[in-house]
């Protein structure tokens, strides 16, 4: 297996709600449109930045399965997909990669 070397910036994003209290696609385009015109080289999305423990497992495999395709040559997508048990946190690592994540954070279990 080779390892990914990552040179530059990683930057972890936050999820953009509307009033509504729904993740803002929209915003999450400009977020990564933003990072990609500063040559950011890789970002995570649902990491340490907090959110990811108020969203549902619906909503957390629709953020993959939609940021994934803002995906541009040169930066690299990272998912948080710790969850609750381990069979869970397999299931979310399973679903990044068969969207195309290029890797996964994981946290260690409480």
């Amino acid at each position: 297996m080779s390892k990914m070397h990552i040179e530059g910036s990683f930057v972890a994003l936050v999820t953009p709600f509307n009033a509504d209290g729904t993740v803002d696609f929209g915003a999450f385009g400009e977020l990564l449109a933003w990072q990609e015109a500063n040559s950011t080289a890789a970002i995570l999305i649902m990491g340490s930045t907090g959110e990811v423990s108020l969203l549902s497992t619906e909503e957390r495999l629709r953020i993959v399965e939609e940021t994934v395709r803002f995906r541009r040559a040169g930066m690299k997508f990272f998912y948080g997909c710790t969850g609750n048990t381990t069979d869970t946190t397999l299931a979310f690592v399973r679903h990044a990669a068969a969207c195309g994540a290029d890797g996964a954070i994981l946290a260690a279990p409480a």
